[in-house]
């Protein structure tokens, strides 16, 4: 795994374009009716509507979203979608996922986007495309495909809620 981290660490040295940020959106579902998040003293904040209101935030250790015909809903809360972070991973569909997660509506159902560190990004997608035992060039190769395939998507799809799906549509 250190030679992994070596690789995903090699690439991040490289940069990505001017343009882009350093993070990624990765859509972890498209067409959700229903989302279960757990996790250990979760943020949730709302999203959209007024821009001069305050952000109605709360915390809590696990919440349920629902799609609703105006948005999301969340705890009895409807709005366009709610942001959730926490100190530690939230668990969703029984896996964990870092940094923070966005709920929003997406057609008539809901769109789950796990918005992370590129080099991050990148740990995870060497993690599950490579092994230990590939050669440290092999590696190196890899993490650059991934890190340039990634940074095409995010300019593609800059105005889009997410930039990339987790799925073998954008990743394998």
């Amino acid at each position: 795994m250190t030679r992994l981290l070596a690789a995903a660490a090699v690439v991040a040295l490289l940069g990505t374009t001017a343009v882009a940020s350093d993070t990624i959106r990765v859509a972890l579902a498209e067409n959700a009716r229903v989302a279960e998040f757990r996790g250990v003293d979760i943020e949730v904040q709302e999203l959209g509507g007024c821009l001069t209101c305050p952000r109605r935030a709360w915390r809590a250790d696990g919440v349920k979203a629902v799609a609703t015909g105006q948005g999301v809903e969340i705890d009895g809360r409807s709005a366009p979608g709610f942001r959730l972070t926490s100190g530690t991973p939230i668990r969703v569909n029984g896996r964990e996922y870092p940094a923070v997660l966005e709920v929003i509506k997406n057609g008539d159902a809901l769109a789950i986007v796990n918005e992370l560190r590129l080099d991050e990004y990148l740990v995870g997608v060497l993690r599950a495309e490579t092994g230990d035992r590939w050669p440290s060039e092999a590696l190196r190769a890899q993490a650059i495909v991934a890190r340039t395939y990634a940074a095409y998507h995010r300019l593609l799809n800059l105005a889009k809620p997410y930039h990339i799906i987790a799925s073998t549509t954008h990743q394998m």
